[in-house]
């Protein structure tokens, strides 16, 4: 069994959040306007679940790599 970052539980402390947003604000800028609008709309929508789950993998990823 393989485990991926998303079955890793973490604490969401403030270098959690801190590299949240800077993952957040870069897959914004990298969006369409049309599904940014969408997004700000409705954070409950479609293109906003989509977004969180990429932010939250990325998150993730970037937390849990070896550091060198």
């Amino acid at each position: 069994m393989t485990i991926t970052p998303m079955d890793t539980i973490m604490d969401k402390d403030t270098k959690y959040w801190n590299t949240h947003k800077r993952v957040y604000d870069e897959m914004l800028l990298e969006l369409d306007n049309d599904v940014v609008r969408k997004v700000f709309e409705n954070p409950n929508g479609a293109e906003s679940q989509l977004l969180n789950k990429k932010v939250e993998e990325k998150t993730r990823k970037l937390l849990l790599q070896p550091r060198n």
